[in-house]
């Protein structure tokens, strides 16, 4: 199954929960513009797939547990197909998410239901 395969048959609900954000390593992405075409990697002449293994996305649920929002500054976009856009800009064909490293040190309870929640 494609990235657009499973972001296509995901269905609204299961994605209304989930905010994607950018890593400050990144160092912001800035607005993203539609390009014409998709971005490529391309090695020795050969494109390659790209995998982006430092990607983020946020509960927004499990955030309020810790008494955090996802704010404008850190949120990249909540919809798949603008998610979709930007890792074709960035020639990235699948991502590897990680979700709230804001827990880690929770007390147990609460940890326990952020993992419930995820």
């Amino acid at each position: 199954m494609t990235r657009r395969e499973f972001l296509g048959d995901t269905t609204a609900g299961a994605v209304a929960g989930i905010a994607f954000v950018e890593c400050g390593l990144a160092g912001g992405s800035g607005s993203a513009q539609a390009q014409t075409r998709r971005r490529e990697v391309v090695v020795s002449g050969r494109r390659v797939k790209t995998v982006d293994v430092h990607a983020h996305c946020s509960v927004p649920e499990a955030m309020a547990l810790m008494g955090r929002k996802v704010q404008p500054p850190t949120l990249l976009m909540s919809q798949p197909a603008d998610r979709i856009r930007a890792m074709d800009e960035q020639g990235i064909d699948v991502e590897a998410l990680s979700i709230n490293p804001y827990w880690y040190k929770a007390d147990r309870d609460v940890a326990r239901d952020l993992i419930r929640i995820q």
